[in-house]
């Protein structure tokens, strides 16, 4: 039960870091979004 549970965070903290590694790694498209919702 506490693995399962440490496996989820992990897991949710890999989606988090491989979404940030894609915002910096491709930074243009995301403010050009930005900008066009503004």
């Amino acid at each position: 039960m506490i693995a399962g549970e440490l496996y989820l965070a992990g897991d949710a903290t890999l989606k988090a870091d491989r979404l940030r590694a894609r915002q910096l790694l491709h930074p243009l498209p995301i403010i050009r979004r930005l900008k066009n919702v503004n």
